[in-house]
């Protein structure tokens, strides 16, 4: 089965969060919250935590993600400036919705 999965790339003050929080009030789906923006602050400083590697980058983060949700309902919300692979785009997964 394809992911039923949703990415929404904004800028900061520019709605994103107010989407987010409609997927959240569905509780049908499970909700990422600026990964890529969480594994930066994490190698800035140690009180933010993240569950990748070091070296991760914004494209093997959001491939991860995809890979953890084959079959559910997914939200990733993620600021525009974090996506640092421009080509990240072409490499989304069937059924990928942004």
């Amino acid at each position: 089965m394809m992911p039923n999965g949703i990415l929404i790339i904004g800028n900061p003050r520019s709605a994103t969060t107010v989407l987010e929080r409609y997927f959240l009030g569905r509780k049908d789906f499970k909700i990422y919250h600026e990964p890529v923006v969480r594994h930066i602050f994490s190698t800035k400083t140690p009180i933010v935590q993240s569950d990748y590697p070091p070296d991760a980058t914004s494209h093997s983060i959001l491939s991860q993600i995809y890979a953890e949700n084959p079959d559910g309902n997914f939200l990733i919300k993620e600021m525009a400036y974090a996506v640092q692979d421009a080509d990240f785009i072409d490499h989304l997964p069937p059924g990928m919705q942004v």
